[in-house]
């Protein structure tokens, strides 16, 4: 009789970056966010996923 174990560990880690820029008629903020996933069997597979938003807001 033969028993097979397979251990599977996930690491998953978010990282979030915000940039503000201020002129005399505009506000800029770009929000960055990272995602990345590592999971490890037998083979290791990593996902990263990134994503940029950008909202302007027109002042006065």
């Amino acid at each position: 009789m033969m028993v097979t174990t397979m251990t599977t560990a996930t690491t998953t880690t978010t990282t979030t970056t915000t940039m503000t820029m201020t002129t005399m008629k505009t506000t800029t903020t770009t929000t960055t966010t990272t995602t990345m996933t590592t999971t490890m069997t037998t083979m290791t597979t990593m996902t990263m996923t990134t994503t940029t938003t950008t909202t302007t807001t027109m002042l006065g």
